[in-house]
């Protein structure tokens, strides 16, 4: 548990050395006052270090106690019971503090193994076949609407983030291995900080009451609540983001350091409905337009609320793009975020997922290029 190459621990040691040495010398040349003298010095070093040095080296603070102890039973043998009890309390204490060590140790390699480091290049790879673009040129809303979302929450900015990175950055892992018992001084990773929420379909259906369904149909309590953007006075507009926020969720992208290394990765999905006044609107459709995984945009085609895990498969059905898609998404590429389309009680919609600077750790897109959109249709009461 100790490193060898450690300089402060090679110091401990030659300063214990070096102390017990002149105190064993002087009190067997002879009890003077210059024996006193280097025990009342050599003690008030060691009251000194002595914190700082059980901090950052309990073993060796230990060895030190030892080293003093020493001549002081040669001087005074009446000490003796006292210096025995001044060594084997601190190795008690030490023995504790080695087995939660080595405990915490573990739990912290079951962990590693529970959430490794992995690569998204199988995830993203039809990405490094699509045509680089310039980034776009946006319009001065679509960038204040930008800057507002990167200013917002980060993947490193949320527990379980935080806590993936410091479990798998290198300088965590040296910290826990280095001298005195590192593990136990580092602040406590808890499993229930790893945990992540269970992706489950998620429906538009609208419950004929409020106990047909299960409550986590309406809202999961269970689910990560997210740093939500301030109203923009457009209550479509307000759906749209809700979902996008939900959709997007940092807190599910775990501890990212570049496309070829992370962990705790969880595939973007809906974990909620998006809240809408059941007395003005009803969600009829809510689709996932992708607009780089194939040669043309294409909007894939399911029975619940976009999931990644289900819409990644090869298998899924796609459809090509409608006329107001078609038309709505060149907005989409600078002038606007959302673009509203209404005819009579029907509705059509189309909002905006667009690369901030969260997102091109891992996406090899510009900041600002859309990533895909969501399509809609709602019916107003």
């Amino acid at each position: 548990l100790a490193g060898p190459t450690s300089p402060p621990l090679w110091a401990a040691i030659v300063f214990a050395t070096v102390m017990g040495g002149v105190f064993t010398w002087v009190t067997h040349r002879e009890r003077s006052w210059h024996a006193y003298g280097a025990l009342t010095v050599g003690l008030m070093l060691i009251g000194c270090m002595f914190p700082f040095l059980w901090w950052l080296f309990p073993f060796f603070s230990c060895l030190l106690l030892a080293f003093i102890g020493v001549p002081l039973a040669v001087i005074e043998p009446s000490w003796r019971k006292s210096v025995l009890v001044a060594t084997i309390v601190p190795s008690i204490v030490i023995g504790g503090v080695l087995w939660q060590g080595t405990a915490r140790q573990r739990r912290m390699e079951a962990w590693r193994g529970q959430f490794p480091v992995e690569s998204l290049d199988s995830r993203l790879g039809y990405e490094d076949v699509h045509e680089k673009v310039e980034p776009p040129e946006l319009s001065g809303r679509v960038e204040a609407e930008l800057r507002t979302s990167e200013g917002r929450s980060t993947p490193r900015s949320n527990l379980r983030s935080f806590t993936l990175e410091r479990l798998h950055t290198e300088a965590s892992h040296r910290f826990a291995i280095t001298q005195g018992f590192g593990v136990s001084r580092m602040p406590s990773l808890t499993e229930r900080a790893l945990a992540s929420h269970s992706i489950y379909d998620v429906t538009l259906r609208e419950p004929r009451h409020e106990g047909q369904y299960r409550e986590s149909e309406y809202h999961d309590e269970t689910v990560w609540e997210f740093d939500r953007r301030g109203s923009t006075g457009n209550e479509l507009a307000d759906l749209h983001w809700f979902g996008a926020d939900d959709f997007l969720h940092p807190a599910a992208w775990g501890y990212v350091d570049g496309r070829r290394r992370v962990s705790g990765f969880l595939p973007h999905a809906f974990h909620q409905r998006p809240p809408v006044r059941r007395d003005a609107y009803v969600i009829g459709q809510l689709n996932l337009v992708s607009l780089l995984r194939f040669e043309t945009p294409r909007v894939y085609l399911s029975g619940q609320l976009p999931r990644m895990d289900q819409l990644s498969s090869q298998e899924t059905p796609t459809r090509a793009l409608d006329a107001f898609e078609t038309e709505a998404i060149g907005s989409l590429h600078g002038a606007t975020d959302v673009v509203i389309d209404y005819q009579g009680r029907q509705i059509r919609m189309l909002g905006a997922l667009r690369a901030d600077s969260r997102c091109l750790e891992c996406h090899q897109v510009a900041r600002g290029e859309l990533l895909g959109a969501f399509t809609y249709r709602i019916t107003k009461r």
